[in-house]
């Protein structure tokens, strides 16, 4: 599903990167169910956090292999 480089990065296979997807939507999914009920614009600090937060869960996934 992975592979090591020499530099110790990650490169995702594309069955690795299949997976990282099914299981990102299934996260999305769940995060959708929690905060259903909750209105972002009575809340713009939550906002804040959670969009930093996407952006560095995002920002370390493993690059896909091209070999």
């Amino acid at each position: 599903m992975a592979s090591r480089e020499t530099d110790g990065s990650l490169n995702l296979t594309e069955e690795g990167r299949a997976t990282f997807e099914h299981m990102a939507a299934k996260y999305r999914a769940r995060l959708q169910e929690i905060v259903e009920r909750w209105s972002p614009e009575d809340h713009p600090e939550v906002r804040t956090m959670l969009t930093a937060f996407s952006r560095q869960l995002l920002a370390q996934m493993p690059r896909v292999s091209t070999s």
